[in-house]
């Protein structure tokens, strides 16, 4: 049985109100003699008394909990480097400023046709937490009804439609043209780009950034060779279709993907399918991923400080809720081309590149 106030209270012989008052430590109108105050700490430590914490946040009105809720829960379910990096670095500001952190996957996994919105909010604000990071889309309405009900809020690896929600993430854009002007750097014209659901920003943004880097070198934008493979756990068929663009005098030397695990598949594939990476195949990825640096060749990529962006939403988040001033609502990170072994100069064998 947990030991309780009344029971400590009982061993001082004061009331439970000197009691609360001593083992929270604030400052009251309750005046406490040092002599008191020693004799409820030990009364406390002879019983071995441990507060209660979801009533004491009751009674401050706070949880001391952050929440992290994704637009899925496959997003945090299947553990990635991309997932652990940003787990570290949530709970290192989360840490640092004392909170814990609280994995809402019941948000994530929202149903119109079993529950309203009305009640995903609720279940929101149900007062286990003080805020919540949001992984989700653009035009989330969790995101617009909670930012509604003034509830404290940060998106984090994309923003929201509406500009008066904060958000944290990486200049995508930018990304997506470094990737691309490496590639053509190196000497490629003829360059694949594997992408994913355009609803969410940050995939549609790389995209535009490889779009831009190639009509900037003056060379047309095949959309035949910008290709919806999603992620990398899609069919052995979304793959397999994409085999005759490697194949003949014009196919494919370069392949940017939307992120480091549909690189890395596609670099099974083109293993499988017996071309050389990179000698025959150049290979980009992007996130950066400490994962991908062993892969058969190291992949390079356009690394995103993943640790940092999420440390940012944290504490941006911890501000919000504390009422500090915050003059910056959105912040985004520049992203950095990490050049490993998996890209080379394309084959000169008498054809065009």
């Amino acid at each position: 049985m947990a030991v309780t106030i009344r029971q400590v209270a009982a061993r001082a012989g004061v009331t439970k109100g000197v009691v609360s008052t001593v083992l929270s430590g604030r400052q009251t109108t309750t005046r406490v003699s040092e002599e008191t105050r020693q004799r409820v700490l030990k009364a406390a430590a002879e019983l071995h008394y441990r507060p209660n914490a979801m009533a004491k946040g009751l009674a401050r009105k706070r949880a001391d909990t952050l929440g992290i809720i994704p637009q899925w829960s496959g997003y945090l379910s299947a553990w990635s480097g991309f997932v652990s990096e940003m787990m570290q670095g949530i709970t290192a500001a989360a840490l640092r400023e004392h909170y814990g952190v609280l994995l809402n996957f019941l948000a994530a996994e929202y149903n119109p046709e079993e529950e309203s919105l009305e009640q995903q909010v609720a279940d929101v604000m149900d007062g286990r937490l003080d805020g919540a990071l949001l992984w989700r889309p653009p035009g989330d309405p969790l995101a617009q009804h909670l930012h509604e009900s003034a509830f404290p809020i940060v998106m984090m690896f994309g923003s929201h439609d509406n500009p008066d929600i904060a958000s944290v993430d990486c200049d995508n854009l930018l990304g997506g043209r470094l990737a691309t002007e490496y590639l053509l750097s190196l000497g490629h014209t003829r360059i694949l780009h594997l992408t994913a659901n355009a609803r969410e920003n940050y995939v549609r943004e790389r995209c535009l950034g490889y779009q831009q880097a190639l009509s900037n070198a003056g060379i047309p934008v095949r959309p035949e060779w910008i290709v919806d493979v999603g992620w990398e756990k899609s069919g052995d068929e979304t793959y397999e279709r994409l085999k005759p663009l490697f194949e003949g005098d014009g196919r494919a030397t370069a392949v940017f993907a939307w992120y480091d695990g549909v690189a890395f598949r596609m670099l099974e594939k083109a293993r499988e399918w017996g071309l050389n990476v990179p000698q025959q195949l150049s290979m980009v990825g992007f996130d950066g991923t400490a994962q991908y640096a062993y892969t058969a060749p190291p992949l390079t990529s356009v690394y995103q400080p993943i640790k940092e962006i999420a440390d940012c939403a944290a504490t941006l988040l911890i501000q919000q809720i504390r009422g500090e001033s915050v003059e910056e609502i959105h912040r985004i990170f520049p992203p950095i081309l990490e050049e490993r072994r998996s890209c080379a100069p394309p084959e000169r064998n008498g054809t065009p590149r």
